[in-house]
């Protein structure tokens, strides 16, 4: 009962991020930067770099507190969606023609996951450190 409790809590934890992600994203960009087309790549970068901080402060306490060891494992799958997302934007674009979105996707996907896991590593070692000190 307690494993099928934390696959559970995996799944409402990575929705949750992925909701942040995007969240974050669109706000930032809503408020900071004029809604114009072709988007700039700094606006594009940006904002998928906020989303991903946002999604491992959601994300990272919790995952370290129940996987405690195997979080980055947590972590991985947490990323899966964006991953898979992105993935499939990099397979089907024309790479001539939409090599922003190529690019995007790539930024994206390495951040989100890159945060993801450095958050969720930082947090349980440092939850490891201070449970040791007691």
């Amino acid at each position: 009962m307690q494993h099928l409790l934390r696959i559970l809590a995996l799944v409402v934890i990575t929705v949750v991020a992925f909701v942040a992600n995007a969240y974050a994203q669109d706000y930032w960009a809503g408020y900071l930067f004029p809604r114009v087309y072709p988007r700039p790549y700094l606006e594009m970068v940006s904002a998928a770099i906020v989303g991903a901080v946002v999604a491992a402060i959601v994300a990272a306490l919790p995952l370290a507190m129940l996987f405690r060891t195997k979080a980055w494992l947590a972590g991985l799958f947490v990323a899966l969606p964006v991953i898979t997302l992105r993935t499939h934007e990099i397979v089907t674009s024309d790479n001539q023609t939409q090599q922003s979105v190529v690019d995007m996707a790539w930024v994206e996907m390495l951040s989100y996951t890159f945060l993801i896991v450095c958050a969720v590593l930082l947090v349980s070692h440092r939850m490891r450190k201070d449970s040791c000190a007691l």
